[in-house]
């Protein structure tokens, strides 16, 4: 639906990028979103209409997000950024 990647290539990418982290000793970090009362969006204005607010949340976050950057769906309306190259633990916040 949004052509980002699902839960089983995140966990892939996690695990990947832990590790190269760790090879290179850099930090990298990973964001949680949750969209508040989304199920009040299906339930009272259709799914269709949940799934038009999924696909355009999905293209907002793109255009935030480095090309660097993973952004996945793990489903419903939980999204994730993992972020690997971080210079510092404020590049997450700017990022949040």
């Amino acid at each position: 639906l949004t052509k980002l990647y699902n839960r089983r290539k995140f966990e892939d990418l996690i695990h990947a990028e832990v590790k190269a982290a760790k090879r290179a000793g850099s930090m990298m970090g990973l964001l949680f979103i949750d969209l508040d009362d989304f199920k009040h969006i299906n339930d009272s204005l259709g799914h269709s209409s949940g799934d038009r607010l999924l696909i355009e949340v999905a293209k907002r976050f793109r255009s935030r997000v480095r090309d660097t950057d993973h952004l996945s769906r793990l489903g419903g309306d939980e999204f994730t950024v993992i972020a690997p190259h971080l210079k510092c633990a404020e590049d997450m916040v700017h990022l949040a």
